[in-house]
């Protein structure tokens, strides 16, 4: 975390990660997370405390993504295979790829060939010694 912080802001960073880990039906991250970490509950704009936040924010988002890849991959293995028997493998597979896509950055590759067989290079019109000249007396 950044040396920057508050100890609430800390433990609010701290909390929400906890949260998003090992609690995801909690329905408000950022309400639970800032009881957790000591803000009191009436009195708390929450949003204000993840703005301010947002750059820890997005790090923990992303490092959370990036711990779940290799078990997106698994997902994906174990579609492929037939061993996901349940009616949900294509969400499981759509979760997998965002989850690749966005947190790894294993993204699909699309490859195209282009062959050719000779062929047009389109150059710049020539320019003049003016032209050089001009932008010679601009610089200073």
């Amino acid at each position: 975390m950044s040396n920057n912080l508050t100890e609430k802001q800390e433990a609010f960073l701290e909390a929400l990660q906890d949260i998003i880990l090992n609690e995801p039906e909690v329905s408000n991250y950022y309400k639970e997370a800032a009881q957790r970490a000591g803000y009191n509950g009436y009195e708390t704009n929450y949003m204000r405390i993840a703005k301010s936040l947002a750059d820890e924010i997005a790090d923990i988002t992303k490092s959370v993504l990036v711990s779940a890849g290799p078990q997106a991959a698994g997902t994906m293995v174990a579609v492929m295979q037939g061993k996901s028997s349940d009616g949900a493998a294509r969400d499981k597979l759509s979760a997998a790829s965002n989850i690749l896509d966005r947190g790894v950055g294993i993204v699909k590759v699309d490859k195209q060939e282009v062959d050719v067989k000779g062929g047009v290079i389109l150059l710049p019109p020539k320019r003049s010694e003016d032209d050089y000249e001009e932008d010679d007396d601009s610089d200073l």
